[in-house]
């Protein structure tokens, strides 16, 4: 079990490691920050209880034609992460279709007032299994 009154830092999270599903450890600094955002990502709008407008509903474009589903799935996630990621600033949103059904994401984004200015990018496989969407870490 974690005990909290060691966990020095002031932002942090329980690791949603796939991998390793009895979990215990915690995520802090940047994978913290890319960890809330992949959350975001993946979570359908309407699905969260309390905050039913947390989410990014990125379903209905994800068997739709490339040409199509790129901008639409670019400017969602995009809109998700500003509204609900709020400690950093995200650039736009970069799309690619990988297969069918499958596409990459790559989003730069960088730590509200950091000094250095440092981007950092977050890449991000989606598709569609079973009616829900999917999504793993490049």
């Amino acid at each position: 079990m974690l005990d909290r009154s060691t966990i020095r830092h002031v932002h942090w999270q329980l690791a949603l490691d796939q991998a390793e599903p009895a979990g215990g450890g915690i995520v802090t600094g940047y994978d913290d920050i890319e960890q809330e955002m992949i959350t975001i990502i993946l979570t359908p709008i309407g699905s969260v209880p309390c905050n039913p407008l947390k989410g990014c509903d990125l379903l209905p474009y994800i068997d739709r034609p490339p040409a199509e589903a790129l901008p639409l799935i670019s400017r969602n996630i995009w809109l998700a992460i500003a509204t609900w990621v709020t400690r950093i600033e995200v650039q736009p949103v970069e799309t690619r279709a990988i297969a069918f059904e499958h596409f990459g994401i790559t989003v730069p984004w960088r730590v509200k007032g950091d000094v250095a200015a440092e981007i950092r990018r977050t890449e991000l496989s989606l598709s569609q299994l079973n009616g829900r969407l999917t999504g793993a870490l490049l």
